[in-house]
């Protein structure tokens, strides 16, 4: 710890970086931030003896990290994030950009009745990809790509300017996320289907999503994670 012991440590971002499930939560930075006590900010700062500002809030969008105080899920009011940053910081943690693509709100429209469809909201409609992915003129347009290289990517750059301005001497780490939807790779020979809601009520850990849409998620998720890297480059 030698290195590192008291070093000045500022934790940004949103649910993946407050660790939200994780409880016990504190109150930290405001009341519906769901910020867990044992989320990794806690831990490196414990691992390596650094003095830990956490900002992180579960539901934040870039916009809560440059200028805009974000009303959690509770109604409180959660502080700029980057306002905490300064020349005297020395580290930097961030994951943002899930919330600004709208990941969550995409995963919940995309709810299916099985393996092959259709959509639970929609039941003319047989999986997302179909939903998101637009043909006409013999062409594809998928309008969740559109949405990560026009809004999300901007914004991504925009945000880490300004923690490079604001905390000009911080080494500055920005995690992207994990594979929600698995590869190819990874997915069972008869897929990962099973449903958000049985006789016995809503079992945890389901995962209610069309084979098709395992995939395309994925991708999502992928092209998300490559304009984190690429506006963090």
């Amino acid at each position: 710890n030698g290195g590192t012991q008291g070093r000045e440590y500022i934790a940004l971002g949103d649910s993946y970086s407050a660790g939200f499930g994780l409880e016990p939560f504190s109150e930290e930075p405001a009341a519906g931030c769901f910020q867990a006590l044992a989320n990794y900010p806690h831990r490196i700062a414990d691992s390596l003896g650094l003095t830990l500002d956490d900002r992180t809030c579960s539901g934040a969008v870039t916009a809560d990290i440059r200028d805009v105080e974000q009303v959690t899920g509770a109604g409180a009011s959660a502080p700029v994030q980057s306002a905490s940053l300064s020349a005297t910081t020395e580290i930097v943690t961030l994951s943002i950009g899930g919330n600004d693509l709208q990941f969550s709100d995409i995963a919940a429209s995309c709810i299916a009745a099985s393996s092959l469809g259709p959509l639970v909201a929609d039941q003319t409609t047989p999986n997302c990809r179909s939903k998101y992915v637009v043909s006409g003129g013999g062409v594809e347009v998928d309008t969740l790509k559109d949405r990560i290289d026009s809004l999300v990517a901007p914004a991504l750059a925009s945000t880490f300017a300004l923690i490079t301005e604001k905390a000009p001497n911080a080494e500055i780490v920005v995690v992207g996320y994990p594979a929600i939807p698995p590869d190819p790779t990874n997915t069972p020979v008869g897929g990962c289907f099973s449903p958000a809601l049985t006789s016995a009520g809503y079992p945890e850990n389901s995962f209610p999503f069309t084979d098709v849409d395992t995939a395309y998620l994925h991708e999502t998720e992928v092209r998300l994670d490559a304009a984190i890297q690429t506006a963090a480059e």
